[in-house]
Formats: structure tokens, C-alpha cells, sequence
């Protein structure tokens, strides 16, 4: 990189392709100060990381946004490249979707926050409480066993899980939010 912001994207790609790997456009959504940006990038190895010049410096980024391939995200964060800390909030999808026993949440917090997880079904109902704790800038993960608060397996179903982060000293104002949708099979 020449010193200009940009995004670098290290992609693993696994397949069930008898000959080799399928080359795979994938979108990337890009947000920045200077607006939004969509790139389509083609991913044809196993390992292969992509820079992407920017304009401005990221603020968000969506791997796939509308869901076309079926993907295990980890650890999608915006680092600033001069110190190499988070620069914003993630909420990734969960691992594996859809989940039957256990399920991953993988979230990022660039600074102290009170942080707030909750799983809601499809009528908007609560059904458990996974987080609610302040958290320290830094990579973190949630597990969901597909239990309500009572403890008790919830059926199987479309529910929503639903990160919102505030900030400790200013609270009346949620600083993210993030929905992502989960599916339970029994």
C-alpha cells in the first residue's frame, strides 16, 4: 500500500468442487466519509487477500452483504492502520447458520462500552438475554445454545439477534446497532 487508506481483506475459501476451486465474485460494501462504495472482488484460491484503495478511511465494511454464498465471517474489523486498534463496532453473522446444538456470535468494540445482545423471535418477542455487561475495546464472542431465559429450547424457527452498544459516560444515546437474523432447525 502506498500509505493511503484502504481495506486489506484476507479471504480462505473451502469447497465441495470435485475439480479445484469455482472462482467466486464476492461484493464488498464499503462505507466511508466520502459515501458508499460497492467492489466486486473475484476470489480464485484458497488463501488470497485483496487491497482495496479507498478515497477516505472505512468506517464499515459488509463482506456479501445481501447473502448470496453461504459464509463464515470472523473477525470483519476496521483497524487503523497507524496503530493497528479497532476503529468501529462490528456484529458479525453467526457460526454456523443455521445452528442446532450451539451457535458463535463474533462482535468488536473499539473503545469501553456497555454492550446489550438480545435474541428476539419473528413477533419481536425477547427470548433471551445473551450479553449485558460493559466491554473493553478488543475481539469478542457470544455462544447461543438455543434457550429462552427460562432455560428451555426454544423451537425450531427464524429469530433475530440484535447488538446495540452505548457509551458508559453518555448512555442515553446508543452509539451501534446492529440486527442479524438466525435460524434454529431442531
Amino acid at each position: 500500500m502506498d500509505g493511503g487508506p484502504a481495506v486489506e481483506l484476507t479471504i480462505y475459501q473451502s469447497q465441495a468442487a470435485v475439480n479445484g476451486l469455482f472462482p467466486m465474485p464476492i461484493d464488498i460494501a464499503i462505507t466511508t466519509a466520502g459515501g458508499d462504495t460497492m467492489v466486486t472482488i473475484y476470489n480464485d484460491e484458497e488463501y488470497q487477500t485483496f487491497t482495496i484503495p479507498l478515497t477516505a478511511a472505512a468506517v464499515t465494511l459488509a463482506l456479501d452483504p445481501d447473502d448470496w454464498i453461504l459464509k463464515q465471517v470472523e473477525f470483519v474489523a476496521l483497524v487503523d492502520p497507524n496503530d493497528g486498534s479497532i476503529a468501529t463496532f462490528t456484529l458479525d453473522q453467526n457460526y454456523p447458520n443455521p445452528f442446532n446444538a450451539l451457535t458463535r456470535i463474533n462482535y468488536t468494540v473499539p473503545t469501553t462500552a456497555e454492550m446489550d445482545l438480545r435474541i428476539y423471535d419473528l413477533l419481536g418477542r425477547e427470548v433471551a438475554v445473551l450479553l449485558n455487561r460493559t466491554e473493553h475495546g478488543g475481539y469478542h464472542h457470544v455462544y447461543w445454545d438455543g434457550k429462552d431465559h427460562f432455560g428451555r429450547p426454544v423451537p425450531s424457527g427464524i429469530y433475530f439477534y440484535r447488538l446495540e452498544a452505548t457509551d458508559p459516560v453518555f448512555t442515553s444515546q446508543p452509539v451501534f446497532i446492529e440486527t442479524r437474523k438466525i435460524v434454529l432447525l431442531r
